[in-house]
């Protein structure tokens, strides 16, 4: 995967790298180094979540908070870089992100975040 991100233009290009590589970064743009780090930041998030939920099992409020930060990081990364190749595509995964992103403020609401005040 960090060989497709710092790959030029003319390696991904190669008839071998494709076959090789291309799978990840078919449906994507790779021009910029951005766009080519979606999937190696898609797979790194996804772990993250599992790691959040595993080791914060008792800090639900903490869990909401570090979710809600990975959420904005990655509307701001996918506003900025636009990976994908169509505009739609593009449109429809940053409204996904920001419908995420509010499902988890929601979720504040399930949290004890101010555990002092019902004791």
């Amino acid at each position: 995967m960090l060989k497709v991100i710092n790959s030029d233009e003319e390696t991904r290009n190669n008839p071998q790298f494709k076959k090789m590589f291309g799978f990840l970064y078919s449906g994507i743009n790779n021009n910029t180094k951005g766009q080519r780090m979606f999937f190696f930041l898609f797979i790194l998030r996804r772990f993250a979540l599992i790691m959040i939920a595993l080791e914060l099992v008792h800090h639900p409020a903490m869990q909401v908070i570090i979710l809600l930060f990975i959420n904005l990081f990655f509307l701001i990364f996918k506003g900025n870089t636009l990976p994908h190749k169509t505009r739609h595509n593009n449109r429809m995964d940053i409204c996904s992100e920001a419908f995420m992103m509010l499902i988890c403020y929601h979720l504040l609401l399930f949290t004890r975040f101010n555990p002092g005040i019902d004791e």
